[in-house]
Order: structure tokens, then C-alpha cells, then sequence
């Protein structure tokens, strides 16, 4: 693991400082400059390593077919039905209980069907590149390896890449959902990794990629919005908090013992 004490002495100092001036500084993740620094910041460690691989445009179109990525997609699918569906129903029986006037249920799910699509079309072109650079530059640049250190070592990084987040929220006394989110990352991570080994499709990885993130987003709210449900940003009830943490062990256990039987190719996109 030498990328690890690497990434930490680079990566910690710059999200703790960036995460001090959000704070006090009123940076938000916006369209404007502060903000655009900070989305570069949690980007750039993603992206970078897909412009640095060779034969990039070959690898860019993912046509794989190998056994097992039906099966994947189908649990991906199911995963993330099972985890925002089920909590999606409680938050309208909370709504409904609450008696808010305010919120018309039609046109909260109207919304999500016209929105959510859009959303996916809007975030491919970027997570796709960004799901390379983790998944295949990491992953396949370290052949020497076996996959379960190669998992665990990308995932650790890529959760420090969002530490600034997590600081955030521990600056703010909110030490619980600082480090639930950071550990929620981290299972993102392991998830995606395993989606990646089991199947060579960067395809699948930006597909259950894209889900979580804009299903978290409408249906809870994120640093970005407001959640057409509980309208807050962050907290327990959220993908990325405790609930998050929970159904990603799921997942990851769930990976584990159904997948392992899966004969793939030792060849790389």
C-alpha cells in the first residue's frame, strides 16, 4: 500500500484547509469560484490518471460482455431499489403523518421521472472517466497484486480524496456524520472495486455509480440540494450517513458470497 502514506501527506493538509475556509469563508459548492476550486479538488485525483493511460479511446468504449455483468447489473439495480424505494416510502408516510400542505406527493414523483433521467444523461460523461481512473488505472496497473489489497488500498484512497467533506462537517461539530460519511465512502469504494473485478465493465461501475449519487441527491438532499423528501442536506436518514453505511456492507457481503464463483478474464479494457 505506497500510494496510501503518499495520498495522505498530499491530500489530508489541503482537504483540512479547504474544508476551514468553506466553513468560515462561506465557500459553497456552487458555480462560482470557491466553489469551483473545491469541485476540482474532489475531480482532479479521479480524472487525472484517465488522461495518463495509453490506448485511452479504445478503452473509453466498454462493449463487455463477459459472464457475470448481467447478473451484477441486476444486483446493482436491486441494491439501490431496495435502499431508496424503501426509504423514499418512509419519508412520504412522514410527510403525509406531518400534515405538510406544502408538499404535493404527484408532483414530487412527477418530478423524479422526468428529472432523474436527465440527471443520469448529464452525469455519464463525467463519471465514466472518473470511474476509469479509479477503477482501471488503479486496479489494473497493479497485476503483481492480489485483488482483495487492490481493493481495499483504492478504496481507502478514495475515500481520503473526499475527506474534505467529512472535515466539514467534523468543524462543524457534527463529528458523527463527519466520520459515518467518510467510512460510507470507503464501502463505496469496495463496492465499486468488487463491481469492477467481478465484471471488467467500467459501463456497470458508472451505471451504480450514477444511481447512488442522483437518487441520494433527490430523495435526500446533498452538498449540492435540497431532497425532495426531507429537504435537508445530510444527516442519518441519507445514503452517505448511517443508512449508507449499512446497506453498502449489505452489498458488499451480498457481492462476496454470490459472485465469488464467477470466471472472468484476466484482461484489462
Amino acid at each position: 500500500m505506497r500510494l496510501i502514506p503518499k495520498f495522505l501527506l498530499i491530500s489530508l493538509p489541503l482537504n483540512f484547509l479547504l474544508s476551514y475556509l468553506w466553513k468560515f469563508q462561506n465557500y459553497e459548492l456552487t458555480l462560482t469560484p470557491s466553489g469551483i476550486y473545491i469541485n476540482l479538488f474532489l475531480i482532479l485525483p479521479g480524472i487525472l490518471p484517465f488522461f495518463l493511460k495509453r490506448n485511452v479511446l479504445k478503452n473509453f468504449i466498454d462493449v463487455s460482455k463477459r459472464i457475470g455483468t448481467v447478473r451484477l447489473y441486476v444486483i446493482s439495480l436491486v441494491y439501490n431499489f431496495i435502499l431508496f424505494s424503501g426509504i423514499l416510502t418512509v419519508g412520504l408516510i412522514f410527510k403525509i403523518i406531518s400534515f405538510d400542505k406544502s408538499f404535493n406527493i404527484e408532483t414530487q414523483l412527477l418530478g423524479l421521472l422526468f428529472d432523474i433521467p436527465l440527471y443520469i444523461a448529464i452525469w455519464l460523461p463525467s463519471i465514466y472517466p472518473h470511474e476509469f481512473a479509479w477503477r482501471s488505472f488503479i486496479l489494473d496497473n497493479k497485476s503483481n497484486r492480489t485483488d482483495i489489497s487492490k481493493v481495499i488500498e483504492s478504496a481507502i484512497i478514495w475515500s481520503i480524496s473526499f475527506s474534505v467533506i467529512s472535515f466539514y462537517f467534523i468543524l462543524q461539530n457534527n463529528i458523527i456524520f463527519g466520520l459515518s460519511f467518510l467510512i460510507s465512502q470507503f464501502l463505496n469504494g469496495v463496492a465499486l472495486n468488487m463491481f469492477y473485478i467481478k465484471s471488467r465493465s467500467l459501463w456497470l461501475c458508472s451505471f451504480h455509480h450514477i444511481l447512488f449519487i442522483v437518487l441520494n441527491s433527490f430523495i435526500f438532499g446533498s452538498i449540492f440540494q435540497d431532497g425532495v423528501i426531507f429537504n435537508e442536506k445530510f444527516g442519518i436518514l441519507n445514503a452517505n450517513g448511517g443508512i449508507g453505511v449499512i446497506m453498502q456492507i449489505f452489498l458488499i457481503i451480498l457481492l462476496f458470497f454470490k459472485m465469488k464463483n464467477i470466471k472472468i478474464s484476466n484482461s484489462s479494457n
